[in-house]
């Protein structure tokens, strides 16, 4: 029962009865920073609610009614907006990031209503950022572009999430109007392992930095993952290491609040 296709059926069946959206409930994982350890900032994760175990990128998927899909990105904009009021009111605000697939950043629906909820929220420019998911390639809509530039415009900042994984390139980096690159956990675990030399990693953050790019580096476990991160000079890492994703309740009762 926790095969991908029987997910794929149920989500299938909760869109046909309309009880998709309702369901639907949110996570935060910690991002840290590699040199001083401190708590960076925080990314918002859709889960399917007593269903945790869903696989959430099952519900962004290109088969998901893109409607239906702005929806979900938009809840999920609103569960990281709280977090950001709650996290200012105890004097700890740290930016918070909601993930976006290209089709709903170039929805006209989406980027009318995301101001409007930012807005509504009273979110400082520059703390909630957009992390853009894996894109088709070759060449980029022109839409999506001009969308990236305005969001940038208003104090919104993209990252572009899962680098190394599909078609991602350097390309990418230089044709996009990103602030941060997120490695993927998947390369990240290879060139541990020796399956990938790590100094492709390298050349991958002297990249970014040269082009004032931050750089994130997923899938962080254990110590000598962390030593490796280090290494290379990332400056943020993101993974099991620091703990699971969690509820904003969580974080705010870790906080004190």
């Amino acid at each position: 029962h926790d095969s991908d296709m029987y997910d794929q059926r149920f989500l299938s069946w909760l869109i046909q009865q309309g009880r998709l959206l309702p369901n639907l409930t949110h996570e935060f994982h910690v991002k840290r920073d590699l040199r001083d350890d401190r708590v960076a900032g925080y990314e918002t994760l859709t889960r399917l609610r007593n269903r945790p175990s869903l696989n959430p990128e099952h519900i962004f998927a290109p088969s998901t009614i893109l409607s239906l899909e702005v929806a979900a990105t938009l809840l999920a904009v609103e569960a990281a907006a709280a977090l950001l009021s709650a996290l200012d009111l105890d004097g700890r605000a740290v930016p918070v990031a909601v993930n976006c697939s290209a089709a709903v950043l170039t929805d006209p629906d989406f980027i009318v209503a995301l101001p409007i909820l930012l807005r509504r929220h009273r979110v400082a420019a520059g703390m909630l950022s957009i992390e853009l998911t894996e894109i088709s390639y070759p060449g980029l809509d022109d839409r999506l572009l001009e969308n990236m530039r305005e969001l940038g415009r208003i104090g919104v900042p993209i990252s572009l999430d899962d680098f190394g994984k599909g078609a991602t390139n350097f390309d990418r980096i230089s044709e996009l109007p990103i602030s941060e690159v997120k490695i993927d956990r998947k390369i990240f675990q290879k060139c541990r392992n020796g399956e990938f030399p790590v100094s492709l990693l390298r050349e991958i953050v002297d990249y970014c930095r040269s082009r004032t790019i931050g750089t994130v580096i997923e899938g962080i476990e254990t110590d000598a993952d962390l030593i490796l991160a280090r290494s290379l000079g990332a400056d943020w890492g993101q993974g099991f290491y620091w703990g699971k994703p969690v509820p904003a309740q969580t974080i705010l009762s870790r906080h004190g609040a």
